[in-house]
């Protein structure tokens, strides 16, 4: 009798196994990976701006508007849509992409979007009504279920 040697299906069954426990791994980090780095994009976008509307106060006495942010410009109307101003920002406080940023609404983030997006770090801007008292920017954290992150510039909202 000539027997030929080859896997059993046991043999067979445990190595898909192995390979689909290795594969369900991989994507789970892979995920973890990817939703950290979008946070720390969003935060660092986030940061940007703050560090831009510090810019403009220092400059203008004053927080700029989601308008003046957006456009590079002093001036601007608010509410969007938004017509730039007349005066150019200074360099200090001008956002190499203003597409970096979308319009809150309220200080809670409602009214802010996520549908425009930086490589899915997004980040709102809202300017609080009191005088002086400073603006909220807000941004996802994808590493806890996609809460909205609120970096508060001086006071806040």
């Amino acid at each position: 009798m000539n027997r030929t040697r080859g896997f059993t299906i046991v043999e067979l069954i445990v190595v898909i196994i192995i390979i689909a426990v290795l594969a369900v791994i991989s994507i789970v980090s892979y995920n973890a990976v990817r939703f950290n780095s979008r946070t720390t994009a969003g935060k660092d976008i986030a940061s940007e701006i703050a560090s831009k509307a510090r810019a403009f106060k220092v400059i203008n006495a004053r927080y700029p508007t989601f308008c003046e942010l957006s456009t590079n410009t002093v001036g601007a109307s608010d509410p969007p849509p938004c017509t730039a101003g007349a005066g150019a920002t200074d360099t200090e406080a001008k956002l190499d992409d203003t597409s970096i940023i979308s319009y809150a609404s309220n200080t809670a983030g409602a009214g802010y979007t996520t549908t425009i997006s930086n490589n899915n770090a997004v980040v709102g801007y809202y300017l609080c009504p009191t005088t002086g008292a400073g603006a909220d920017v807000f941004y996802i954290d994808y590493t806890n279920n996609n809460a909205v992150t609120v970096m508060k510039i001086a006071t806040g909202c």
